[in-house]
């Protein structure tokens, strides 16, 4: 009658129960060819405005300032990850993330990527939360709490691809930060 979570570097039970209780997705989506013409390459900042088929999300963080424009077509979603782990390039030292997919992901994934070797693929962090409002009941003046869904979304990665990508596959030139939130998440 017990279920035991063991989450490999996660020491605190309250994060634990905070990444359990968090409804999350990942995309994988292309990065628009548009990217330059729409956003600042050195300082991430808008300078244009998106088309119907592409969408501007947060790069790395809401806070960060940075942007990044995305094709609106979902390449992959998490529901064809089996696992997902942090390891170290053996030549370089440097993190990387290793994803392992289902066979509808791989043969998803190596239709996506066929053609597009060279180009970067983003992966989108999408977070559904709840925000809690008080508004005064107008008959009793009683406080009461009401919940607003809405959604945050965030690019936590957007790699270059170096060949067609399979069953299995490496991210890496990203932060030991990054590696484990991809990871985590």
């Amino acid at each position: 009658n017990r279920i035991a979570v063991e989450l490999i570097g996660v020491q605190d039970p309250m994060l634990i129960k905070h990444l359990l209780a968090r409804p999350l997705t990942l995309e994988f989506r292309m990065v628009s060819a548009l990217n330059d013409q729409i956003i600042d390459r050195s300082t991430g900042q808008i300078i244009g405005t998106s088309t119907p088929e592409t969408e501007i999300f947060a790069l790395d963080s809401l806070n960060s300032g940075k942007h990044i424009l995305l094709d609106r077509t979902r390449l992959l979603t998490d529901e064809h990850i089996q696992s997902i782990s942090t390891n170290h390039d053996q030549l370089s030292g440097l993190p990387l993330v290793s994803v392992n997919l289902d066979s509808t992901g791989t043969k998803l994934m190596a239709d996506a990527t066929r053609t597009a070797i060279g180009k970067r693929m983003a992966i989108l962090l999408i977070e559904n939360k709840l925000r809690i409002t008080s508004i005064a009941d107008p008959q009793t003046g009683e406080m009461i709490a009401t919940y607003i869904p809405y959604t945050e979304s965030v690019v936590i990665s957007a790699a270059t691809i170096n060949d067609v990508l399979g069953s299995r596959f490496s991210i890496n030139g990203i932060s030991i930060e990054e590696s484990n939130k991809l990871a985590l998440m």
